[in-house]
């Protein structure tokens, strides 16, 4: 699996401060994800891409400031629930995490970004599409992945100079995607009331590949 040592870079050159070294410092990252629930195989997918990265750095034997680190990683379950994600957020911050890789949904990761934002720690998500994680003007919010801006006008071009689908008739009817009770749905549009098809075509659950094994931050407090 490849790992882009300059990802890496980015966020250690966000993190080193003048603190002092130990002859060995752990430098702890966290991980969130959901490993519980219906779509918990794509948290641990994410956790296991972390792990492999961390190990990975530390069989190279990283240093900073002159002295050796050692990654440890630190991994929590969100339950792909907004809650209990900003509940694992606090706990990553208590126990004073220099960086976070997650959360994997979108309806997590947004309000979790604001708490990881006020204690001064970088954030990575792998998949969060929607736009709003990107827009809040957090300094230390990062991601890796396409937001559904982008991502639907790629779709949209592929489909007219590609698949040459002209004709709205040739196209899939839209669908909702859902997160009730922590249970993904996927319903098309045309089977709802009219009434109801605007508040469910803005989707609070979302979810994409694990992109964990192509990036870990390399930082320090």
């Amino acid at each position: 699996m490849r790992l882009p040592v300059r990802c890496l870079s980015l966020v250690a050159m966000y993190l080193i401060t003048s603190s002092a070294f130990a002859q060995e410092q752990i430098v702890k990252i966290g991980h969130v994800g959901p490993l519980s629930g219906p779509i918990a195989h794509l948290g641990k997918d994410n956790e296991n891409g972390a792990r492999m990265a961390i190990d990975v750095l530390n069989a190279k034997g990283m240093t900073l400031g002159g002295k050796k680190v050692k990654f440890q990683l630190v991994a929590e379950d969100d339950g792909a629930n907004p809650q209990q994600a900003t509940s694992v957020a606090q706990k990553l911050t208590d126990a004073k995490v220099s960086g976070v890789i997650g959360h994997l949904n979108s309806g997590t990761t947004i309000p979790a970004s604001k708490i990881y934002h006020d204690h001064g720690i970088p954030q990575i998500s792998p998949s969060a599409t929607n736009p709003k994680y990107t827009q809040q003007g957090y300094k230390g919010t990062f991601r890796v992945v396409a937001n559904d801006g982008q991502l639907g006008g790629a779709l949209g071009r592929y489909a007219a100079n590609t698949l040459k689908t002209s004709s709205p008739r040739q196209r899939r009817p839209p669908v909702s995607i859902s997160l009730d009770a922590n249970t993904p749905t996927i319903k098309p549009l045309t089977s709802m009331p009219f009434s109801q098809r605007s508040k469910a075509s803005n989707p609070i659950w979302s979810s994409s590949a694990a992109w964990m094994q192509s990036v870990a931050p390399c930082c320090a407090r």
